[in-house]
């Protein structure tokens, strides 16, 4: 299993385009990425960010469980491929879950 979470905000290029031109693009980049990744991958939560504190580092999130990392692997191949970066300034974080003890372990050891 594979954890992918993406924080992203939007970039002055999204702010260009008209209301017709979004949805344009999410229609077409939502179909894509749910034909890349398979019916196996699970979209966990999608929201927007109430901390006041990071706001301006990212407005939106998303998580995504995918039973294997090639699903994860395309999926950031298909946000690659329709430009995601150009439209939305994004951190995208991935891994395998694992549990607070051995994540907590890891820091100990560093």
């Amino acid at each position: 299993m594979h954890m992918y979470i993406g924080l992203w905000r939007a970039t002055p290029a999204w702010d260009e385009l008209g209301v017709a031109a979004r949805t344009a693009y999410l229609s077409k980049l939502s179909a894509e990425v749910r034909r890349a990744v398979g019916e196996t991958a699970e979209s966990i939560a999608w929201g927007e960010n109430e901390d006041d504190t990071s706001l301006g580092q990212c407005q939106f999130f998303a998580v995504w469980r995918f039973p294997t990392v090639e699903q994860a692997d395309a999926y950031a191949r298909a946000l690659e491929a329709h430009e995601w970066e150009r439209y939305f300034a994004s951190i995208h974080v991935r891994g395998a879950p694992k549990t607070a003890f051995d994540v907590l372990t890891k820091h100990v050891t560093l």
